[in-house]
């Protein structure tokens, strides 16, 4: 009996043992996280960092549902690459995923890049050398993690992981850590050198034969490029050697080439392995264009800059324009040396603006490669604050509030004309103006984003200066000063009918916050509108003496006012616009691929609420009944890219013709034939004779 009892004991405490074994080693697993179509789990091949620890790997990995994928660094045709942010204890920082290999996953005439499966992504952390000597007993690891998983529908997912490991006694977990180094191994693809030619639809990419010489025989090729756009992923690559070289030849996408191209090379031979590729373009004459030439940049600057003249024309802008006109007009005959500092002043203001909101686009795209111009127009806060601003605007042109860029017409103060209120003036025409997408501007923006830094920077200062040069132009020559006519009292009755066109303005953006957010928190906004009149009034009838009153009771309104504004998400709620006009369904890739698949031709407009210009040609092109019946008539089938809410895979589809905007017009006539990008303002003439066009 005794006997029993202790091998009972024995076998409790055994048992326990083992409980508390798995308990401790699962601190280095995140609680695996269930979504719709995966298991996410974070894991860890430590379960306690040692006090000298300088580095270890995480591994972030997806558990997919059967025929669900997900997608690699470059999503090929459509897709979207997974985010990973990162919250660490201080001094410590996260590296870039270390990839996997790829697989080529067909849809339709799509191939997109990705994992079915499982998808294994590493991720090395590394100690700064700020980190802190005093680290927390507890070493806490945060994850953000978004994906895009696909079967037939694309759906977003995403997780929130943590880690809590111990710090101190360093101690590994060898199970995590053996996964983790074979998947070290697998990731460490050999490193070889190539060279490549542009063609005009193709490059060649020039291999060394000796490289590929293991892993005889070669049954195919196939090069992943790791940006996205630079060949025709579902084209087949075909390869040939000639002498000690191998050249595969590989059909160009949308995007220019760069000057370099780097990606892995899979090689089906006896068995699949992988390569990874760093390829330099060969100095031999080129026969496409590259933006980056200095002749093609130079047209490009050109089209950037007519697009800001152009961006002048614009309802959001032009009242301002006019104002800076009726300024310049009552300067006309004074001192010359000041109205050119005022030009120059307003110009410096714009392209200030432009290099700020250029650089910060420019930036966020390495985070974020979904941005684009206009993409701020996504959120309904930014188009909230755009409310506020133009009524503020409009207010001021009735003379309710006097602001920086309101001309002195004569009873106003002197102080309200100075060179620092040129400068606010260029800063706003440029804050108004972004919105718009004038004609020309999409392809130059379009390549701004998809170039190196300086070159973007130089396209976006090119659009600055242009929306600049027609003020400018008047500030600079005196002959032009004197066809303006000469100030009177007609001036402020101008100024003040100049309020009409901004409260329009006003109208047709609460349209499009309806379009973003429910009826409830759009009409907050109204409110808003509302408390900003009365603190207005209140203030006049207050009559406070001391400017610390005035100031205190300014900002106690001006707070109040901005409490409703403060209730808008950041992001889009509704999924989109209402459909008017003409009729369409809504655009996706794979939507796309089954009608050209069923030998359909299709016409794909992407738009947006927030685009004038969109707007304008549904309303004078796309929406008549000239164009509607011929699209009948011809069996076109049309498709509806709406960008007024953020959507990774319309983005995706704007990168592919070059484009950082809407509007962009593509008309697809089969399968086999190219597409056929139409110009960006349309007239029913216009656009049926392109949609004609054999």
């Amino acid at each position: 009996m005794l006997f029993k009892s202790q091998r009972y004991l024995l076998n409790s405490l055994k048992g326990l043992s083992l409980v508390l074994l798995l308990v401790f080693a699962a601190s280095s697993h995140a609680n695996p996280i269930k979504t719709d179509h995966a298991q996410a789990y974070l894991i860890s091949p430590l379960e306690s960092l040692g006090t000298e620890q300088e580095s270890f790997w995480l591994l972030f990995e997806l558990k997919i549902d059967p025929h669900w994928h997900t997608y690699w660094q470059n999503p090929g045709d459509s897709g979207l690459a997974p985010k990973l942010k990162w919250k660490l204890p201080p001094g410590w920082e996260a590296g870039p995923i270390v990839w996997q290999a790829p697989k080529r996953l067909p849809l339709g005439p799509l191939v997109n890049y990705g994992y079915e499966h499982h998808a294994y992504h590493l991720v090395k952390l590394q100690k700064t050398q700020k980190a802190s000597k005093n680290q927390k007993p507890n070493f806490e690891i945060q994850l953000q993690a978004k994906w895009l998983i696909c079967q037939e529908d694309c759906i977003p997912e995403e997780a929130q992981l943590s880690l809590n490991l111990g710090y101190g006694n360093k101690k590994i977990n060898p199970q995590a850590d053996k996964k983790i180094q074979e998947l070290l191994r697998s990731a460490n693809f050999k490193k070889i050198s190539a060279s490549f030619e542009k063609q005009e639809d193709s490059l060649s990419l020039h291999l060394n034969s000796q490289d590929l010489a293991s892993h005889s025989p070669i049954q195919s090729l196939y090069f992943y490029p790791k940006e996205n756009g630079l060949i025709e992923s579902a084209a087949p690559q075909t390869w040939e050697n000639q002498g000690d070289q191998t050249i595969l030849k590989i059909k160009k996408g949308s995007l220019p080439l760069p000057d370099s191209l780097t990606g892995l090379l899979e090689i089906q031979g006896p068995q699949k392995s992988y390569l990874s590729i760093e390829a330099t373009l060969l100095s031999h004459p080129k026969t496409s264009i590259n933006p980056t030439q200095p002749s093609s940049l130079w047209m490009i600057l050109l089209l950037a800059f007519l697009g800001g003249i152009i961006l002048n024309a614009m309802p959001c802008v032009f009242p301002v324009l006019s104002l800076k006109a009726l300024s310049l007009s009552k300067k006309a005959r004074n001192d010359h040396s000041k109205v050119i500092l005022h030009g120059l002043s307003y110009t410096l203001g714009i392209l200030l603006s432009f290099a700020v909101l250029g650089g910060l686009l420019l930036i966020l795209r390495k985070t974020y490669p979904s941005l684009a111009w206009g993409y701020q127009m996504q959120s309904p806060l930014f188009v909230g604050f755009l409310i506020y601003l133009f009524f503020l605007i409009g207010l001021n042109l009735l003379g309710y509030f006097p602001l920086y860029f309101q001309p002195n017409l004569g009873n106003k103060s002197a102080s309200q004309d100075n060179l620092l209120g040129s400068f606010v003036t260029g800063s706003l025409a440029t804050i108004i103006a972004t919105p718009c997408t004038a004609p020309f501007m999409a392809g130059a923006l379009g390549v701004a984003l998809s170039q190196d830094a300086f070159t973007g920077m130089m396209i976006f200062l090119s659009l600055g200066f242009g929306l600049a040069f027609p003020y400018l132009i008047f500030a600079l020559l005196p002959t032009l000063r004197k066809i303006l006519p000469k100030p009177g009292a007609w001036m402020e009755t101008f100024q003040q009918a100049l309020s009409f066109p901004i409260f329009l303005t006003l109208v047709w953006l609460f349209w499009v916050l309806m379009q973003q957010v429910d009826s409830s928190r759009s009409s907050l906004v109204l409110l808003g509108l509302i408390l900003i009149t009365f603190a207005r009034w209140l203030y006049s009838k207050l009559k406070l003496k001391t400017w610390v009153a005035r100031l205190s009771v300014a900002l106690i309104l001006g707070l109040l006012s901005l409490v409703p504004l403060s209730a808008l998400p950041p992001t889009s709620q509704n999924k989109s616009s209402p459909k008017e006009g003409l009729s369409s369904q809504n655009y996706s890739a794979k939507k796309l691929a089954e009608l050209l698949e069923k030998k359909e031709k299709v016409f794909v407009y992407a738009t947006a609420a927030w685009c004038l210009t969109c707007q304008v040609n549904e309303k004078v092109a796309l929406g008549t009944e000239k164009v509607k019946s011929f699209l009948e008539k011809e069996n076109i089938k049309v498709l509806k890219a709406d960008w007024t809410n953020e959507d990774p895979e319309i983005t995706i589809f704007l990168e592919q013709f070059g484009r950082a905007g809407v509007p962009l017009y593509v008309y697809y006539p089969s399968q086999e034939q190219k597409p056929r990008v139409l110009p960006q303002l349309l007239s029913p003439k216009l656009l049926i004779d392109h949609l004609k066009k054999e």
